[in-house]
């Protein structure tokens, strides 16, 4: 039993000081109480001196399961005792302070440790990960912080030359770029992922935080385009062949079909926006005659799914166009396509062409007088 104790204990250690993946029990559920370890300090991989930002930091985790800690009340003293589990927009302690410094500590939380692990952060060991993300809490609830795009507050240089302040500097980046999305909502406090701890008992204790999720990020609304091609006698048209390019970004461009024998294909997963449909390929015995080639396809929440019909017609039901050049050849045109037949008598030609020979003539003449005088 007590090798199998101490073993558990050095697992739990690995975890907190290097990043080793220990599996964990799921954190405790809103309503719920659990105990938090306060004690243990927060130490730099590379001195193992406890890291400060104002106060000395604290590793804290809920005792038997691992969930990471942040304190939202610093300076305020606190005892090893349990906690109330409760949303963060249900809680006195996370209300004290304005929407905006709510909304940039939930944020920091999220984009910091362990929501990004430590070598996402660009440090190897949890606690340098640690330190940076609970330096930026307590800069953004004492004022020192109003924007991910300052210089770094007085918390925040107590980290200055640690491998913490990689990670320091790293969350605020994921943060900024988080931010400077035009889709960007300040609702980050609303998380389901979010929790308070506040004391489940009378003693007065620091309010503590976690987050149990992923790092946030934008997810692309997606619909769809389908294209029935149909003959101008309404024929249900296979084979046919579609580029469809983002009118934004041109390099963005998909191929879409054959169309099957009810003339229809389909292109899915198609992220919102503009874009051009382009038929490429005909189905076998049509053209485009004087039908429109080119179609705008606009996708949006108002109409996810764009269709467009698109017709052709038949070769062999073109109009055909006879007419004669100058010199008697037959000109053929039919379905975009011309033929030339040469003329079966003598080749007419034209009055131009009868002077110019004349003159050949003439000329011809006049020198073989010339040449006989000479002689």
């Amino acid at each position: 039993m007590k090798i199998i104790k101490g073993f558990v204990a050095l697992l739990i250690s690995l975890n907190i000081m290097f990043g080793v993946i220990v599996m964990a029990a799921p954190a405790p559920a809103v309503g719920t109480t659990c105990y938090v370890d306060t004690k243990n300090s927060c130490v730099s991989s590379s001195t193992g001196k406890t890291y400060k930002a104002g106060d000395s930091i604290k590793y804290m985790t809920v005792r038997n399961n691992g969930t990471v800690c942040y304190c939202i009340e610093p300076g305020v003293g606190f005892t090893r005792t349990f906690y109330r589990v409760s949303k963060p927009t249900d809680n006195s302690t996370w209300l004290k302070m304005s929407a905006a410094v709510r909304e940039s500590v939930a944020l920091t939380a999220m984009f910091g440790f362990p929501s990004c692990t430590a070598a996402q952060l660009g440090v190897s060991s949890n606690h340098d990960a640690y330190a940076a993300t609970q330096a930026i809490i307590w800069e953004y609830i004492i004022g020192e912080r109003t924007d991910p795009s300052q210089a770094m507050g007085k918390r925040g240089q107590g980290l200055k030359g640690t491998p913490a302040e990689t990670a320091y500097w790293n969350i605020l980046s994921k943060i900024r770029t988080y931010k400077s999305d035009k889709r960007y909502t300040a609702t980050a406090e609303t998380s389901t992922e979010l929790f308070v701890l506040t004391t489940a008992s009378a003693s007065t204790e620091q309010g503590l935080l976690y987050y149990t999720g992923k790092p946030p990020e934008y997810v692309e609304s997606k619909g769809s385009i389908a294209v029935y091609k149909t003959g101008s006698d309404a024929r249900k048209l296979a084979g046919a062949y579609f580029k469809v390019t983002n009118v934004a970004d041109r390099n963005q461009s998909y191929i879409l079909g054959p169309t099957n024998a009810d003339g229809y294909a389909s292109l899915g997963d198609v992220v919102y926006g503009t874009y051009e449909v382009v038929e490429t390929v005909f189905p076998n015995g049509y053209y485009a005659g004087d039908y429109r080639t080119s179609w705008t396809v606009v996708l949006d929440d108002s109409a996810p799914n764009g269709t467009v019909v698109i017709n052709a017609v038949k070769q062999t039901a073109g109009p055909l166009t006879l007419s004669f050049d100058t010199h008697g050849f037959m000109l053929i045109e039919a379905n975009q396509s011309k033929y030339c037949i040469g003329p079966r008598g003598p080749v007419r030609i034209t009055v131009s062409e009868e002077k110019k020979e004349k003159k050949t003539r003439a000329k011809s003449t006049k020198s073989k007088v010339a040449a006989r005088a000479a002689a």
